[in-house]
């Protein structure tokens, strides 16, 4: 019995894109052109949608290898890279966006405003007592689910307490004002 040997195939590119965090929120348009192994160059145009995760592979079916005559093109896979953000960390559709907070805001409540990924400035509001690490969320802020724009995520912003450092004449004035209220 003898076989016959595999018809020769094109083959399937393996190619990488690194974008913004931005761009995975709005989507994104992207034009390359590309050589390919019979010596054409070919343009190729991708929709990278609203939402794209990090890894994500998107599929750009026989756009690919040509140079096998008479076989079917290859494929495309593109991988598709989230750039980390310095404001906000991505965790599944959620965003994480860390507010420092001055200690005295903390104990007696403040309102801050933060901009958010798409540059809507939202007001938050943190209450006294707030502790270090709390976590407010807030739907509706966060990444658009990608197969579903209508959808996003939550903005979840974690409180970051920041002790101020006082001069020895401020220490004086705060020791002495809370033994006077709160030790006697």
């Amino acid at each position: 019995m003898f076989r016959r040997p595999p018809a020769p195939q094109n083959r399937t590119f393996n190619l990488q894109t690194t974008i913004t965090l931005e761009d995975a929120f709005s989507g994104k348009d992207l034009i390359a052109t590309i050589g390919l192994p019979s010596g054409r160059e070919q343009v190729v145009e991708v929709k990278i949608p609203a939402g794209v995760q990090d890894g994500t592979v998107l599929r750009l079916a026989q756009m690919g290898d040509d140079s096998v005559v008479g076989a079917p093109r290859g494929d495309i896979h593109l991988t598709i890279s989230v750039a980390p953000h310095q404001k906000f960390q991505r965790q599944g559709d959620d965003l994480i966006y860390v507010l420092d907070v001055p200690g005295i805001d903390a104990m007696l409540g403040n309102k801050f405003h933060i901009s958010t990924l798409d540059n809507k400035t939202l007001e938050i509001t943190i209450n006294p007592g707030t502790q270090h690490g709390q976590i407010l969320a807030i739907a509706g802020y966060g990444m658009p689910k990608m197969n579903d724009n209508r959808f996003k995520g939550r903005l979840l912003v974690s409180v970051n307490i920041k002790i101020p450092v006082l001069t020895d004449h401020q220490r004086k004035i705060l020791k002495q004002f809370i033994d006077e209220n709160f030790y006697k």
